[in-house]
C-alpha cells in the first residue's frame, strides 16, 4: 500500500484513539492481505495510542476537542485534510475496530457520487431505540417524524468521489459542531434521508460492497446472492462469526 500524497488516488481515513494498535490487528491484516499489490493510501488520525505503528500506515496525530466528541470529530478532520488534499478520486470513510475486509474494496463499481450502506431491513430509524434518540436529539420531533420509517444507514463506513465526499463532510461537520454525544449516526441518516446531498446511491444490506451485520440474525460472510461483501461491518456482535474472523486474521 502506497501513502505518498499527491499519487496515490484511492484514499481509506479512519480514526483511533485510546488504545493499542494491536487491538486492531484485524483490520490492518485485512486491509494488507487484500491491497498488497495495489496502491491504497491510509491515513489515520490518532491520539493516545500505543504499540508500534502498522505497516504502510500514515498517522496523523489529533487533539481532542473539549466541546465535540472524537466521533463527530472526526468528520471535521477528514474534511480539513481532504480540502488541502484534492487528489484522491476515491474515498473510503471507515470505522476500524469493528471492521475486516474480504477483498480490495476499491475493486467493485461503485456508481459516480456518495455511496452509502442500509443496515439489516428488520430496522427502520423508529424502531431502532439508538437511532430515534440520535435523530430526536440532533434533529428534534418534527424531524424524526420525517424519517422515522426510513431504513437505517449506517455511518460506519462511507465511500465516495472527491466532491461528493467533501460535500458530505462539510454537511456533517456543520450539523454535528459543538455536540459533546456521539450523534454523528443522526446527523448522517438526517442528511440522507431528507436529501440534503446530491448523487446517493444506497445499497440495501446483504446486496452490495458492505455488509452491516449488527442486527442481522444468523448472517454468513456472504451476500443473498452469494456473492463476497468486500466489507464486513459490526461483525463482532455475533459470536460465531466473531470467531471466524479471529481464526483468519488473528
Amino acid at each position: 500500500m502506497g501513502t505518498e500524497l499527491g499519487i496515490t488516488m484511492n484514499l481509506i481515513l479512519g480514526t483511533v484513539y485510546n488504545c493499542d494498535f494491536s487491538s486492531l490487528k484485524s483490520f490492518f491484516v485485512s486491509l494488507h492481505k487484500v491491497t498488497k499489490d495495489t496502491d491504497v493510501g491510509v491515513i489515520l488520525f490518532t491520539h493516545n495510542m500505543t504499540g508500534p505503528v502498522p505497516e504502510d500506515i500514515m498517522c496523523v496525530p489529533f487533539t481532542p476537542q473539549e466541546n465535540q466528541h472524537n466521533l463527530c470529530y472526526r468528520f471535521n478532520l477528514y474534511r480539513d485534510f481532504l480540502s488541502v488534499n484534492p487528489w484522491a478520486t476515491k474515498i473510503i470513510l471507515t470505522d476500524m475496530r469493528d471492521v475486516v475486509f474480504q477483498a480490495d474494496p476499491f475493486e467493485f463499481d461503485y456508481p459516480k457520487g456518495l455511496c452509502c450502506f442500509l443496515e439489516d431491513e428488520s430496522k427502520t430509524i423508529g424502531t431502532c431505540l439508538f437511532n430515534s434518540n440520535w435523530v430526536r436529539l440532533l434533529g428534534g420531533n418534527v424531524v424524526y417524524e420525517q424519517v422515522q420509517d426510513k431504513p437505517i444507514s449506517c455511518a460506519g463506513v462511507t465511500v465516495g468521489d472527491y466532491p461528493e465526499m467533501l460535500e458530505y463532510l462539510s454537511k456533517m461537520t456543520n450539523m454535528l459542531a459543538g455536540q459533546k454525544s456521539n450523534l454523528d449516526q443522526g446527523a448522517h441518516n438526517i442528511l440522507i434521508h431528507q436529501n440534503k446531498l446530491d448523487k446517493v446511491t444506497l445499497f440495501p444490506n446483504a446486496r452490495g460492497p458492505v455488509l452491516t451485520m449488527g442486527y442481522m440474525k444468523n448472517p454468513s460472510l456472504q451476500n443473498e446472492d452469494g456473492s463476497t461483501p468486500l466489507i464486513l461491518h459490526q461483525y463482532d456482535r455475533h459470536e460465531t462469526v466473531f470467531v471466524e474472523i479471529r481464526r483468519r486474521y488473528l
